[in-house]
């Protein structure tokens, strides 16, 4: 079987890390894979969601630390390495459909850099997340310096990185990095559950409120409000709105029609 593959349930596509045996460790063939994975999730007009995760007992120990060795004193082939792994966050981040990150005992260094590109993330209760590079010499550069701050605040994220200590499934809700902490083995139920709940939305509403997000992000405060107003009077002009109202005064299940 692949590197990476995937699966279809109803609307939502999994895509898997399957590297069990290294316990996902991300080498340059995993991270290759799995952005023509992601990339292919976000073309396909039948897919409404995304859930990433692993094969095996953890979701990924990070970057494939022998072959980064191999390639120190190397920048020809350091910075493609680098570009890889920022090309599959970015892919979580950028696509116009949710994505859900599936975390199971262990989500450290570059692993979590990739998670924290997703929408969502979804936890065991056992798992450890942390960002070591400081450890190695290195840095959190694919998003720990970047996408962290922007999730847990910039005090926390510095703490984390210069510290590069573990924390646990529990701290992690409690400073916003998962969403959801559940019992050891029903990670999988929770994240299929949570993405098909997210399916069953319209799925134009969907994209449209996870662009308004990122968008919003560098604006200021009376931009971002008069973005937000824009993009609610664009949406309400689609048929969708009134069918998701209709429904609700109705009490039935909408008919969406905007895939």
């Amino acid at each position: 079987m692949s590197i990476v593959y995937t699966e279809d349930r109803g609307r939502v596509r999994h895509v898997v890390m399957n590297r069990p045996e290294k316990r996902n460790a991300m080498n340059q063939e995993l991270l290759r894979e799995l952005g023509a994975a992601l990339l292919e999730a976000s073309a396909d007009a039948s897919v409404e969601c995304v859930v990433l995760r692993g094969e095996g007992p953890v979701f990924s120990a990070g970057v494939d630390l022998g072959e980064l060795a191999s390639f120190a004193g190397q920048p020809q082939v350091l910075r493609p390495f680098r570009d890889v792994f920022l090309r599959c966050a970015n892919l979580c981040e950028e696509m116009p459909k949710p994505v859900v990150c599936q975390i199971q005992r262990t989500c450290v260094g570059a692993a979590l850099e990739v998670a924290l590109g997703c929408d969502l993330r979804v936890t065991s209760a056992d798992a450890q997340f942390g960002l070591p590079e400081v450890r190695f010499g290195i840095i959190p550069d694919v998003g720990g310096c970047t996408r962290l701050p922007a999730v847990v605040g910039l005090g926390r994220a510095k703490e984390l990185i210069m510290t590069a200590r573990m924390i646990d499934a529990g701290e992690a809700e409690r400073i916003g990095l998962v969403n959801r902490v559940v019992a050891p083995g029903t990670e999988r139920e929770h994240a299929i559950k949570l993405a098909r709940q997210i399916a069953q939305k319209s799925a134009m509403t969907v994209r449209v409120g996870k662009e308004a997000f990122y968008r919003q992000i560098d604006m200021g405060l009376g931009d971002a409000y008069r973005f937000a107003s824009h993009v609610m009077v664009e949406n309400m002009l689609r048929r969708d709105a009134g069918e998701g109202i209709g429904a609700f005064l109705e009490k039935r299940t909408p008919a969406w029609e905007d895939r």
